[in-house]
């Protein structure tokens, strides 16, 4: 768990990098972000900063975003839920440096095959 910087805000309109708190649908919060060169960011510190799309939950509140763009580190294998849990590699590999939309990050625990976080492609099954 990191402390962040900023405000929690209710905006009931939010449709990218918002929460629910307490598990009620009710109202959508967001924690005040800030942009750099196009990529929004949460403060965790005084010029200290985390890219909001590889943050899971705020409070504990799992943060939802419609899509934002990711940087490929290391060369990372393509994978994808098969059945009985079970993640398998496509054979394929992303690019170190490749960009890729992302419209979900979740937990994958999956079996020997365990990758603590992983992103949904944006329009890929």
């Amino acid at each position: 768990m990191i402390k962040y910087q900023g405000k929690i805000r209710q905006d009931d309109f939010a449709d990218n990098l918002y929460f629910y708190q307490n598990y009620s649908n009710t109202h959508r919060y967001q924690l005040t972000t800030t942009k750099i060169k196009g990529t929004e960011y949460f403060e965790i510190g005084k010029n200290q900063y985390v890219k909001a799309a590889n943050v899971d939950a705020i409070d504990g509140n799992k943060l939802l975003f419609s899509q934002t763009t990711v940087t490929v580190k290391s060369k990372a294998p393509q994978l994808f839920r098969a059945s009985k849990n079970r993640a398998l590699t496509t054979g394929k590999f992303y690019k170190k440096g490749q960009k890729l939309v992302v419209d979900q990050l979740g937990g994958m625990d999956v079996l020997a095959n365990s990758f603590p976080n992983a992103y949904h492609i944006k329009g890929t099954d």
